[in-house]
């Protein structure tokens, strides 16, 4: 689930630099489904 959550916010930002706190939530199955998982990332 980290790596589709990276994944997601380096096709959106164009970078893995990742503040400390954020929190990207996944889409999981399409938009059509609706359904979100959230991920914790912790920027180094």
């Amino acid at each position: 689930m980290n790596l589709a959550a990276a994944r997601q916010y380096y096709q959106r930002e164009g970078h893995l630099r990742v503040p400390r706190k954020h929190v990207e939530r996944i889409i999981v199955g399409g938009p059509e489904n609706g359904d979100s998982k959230k991920t914790k990332k912790s920027g180094r």
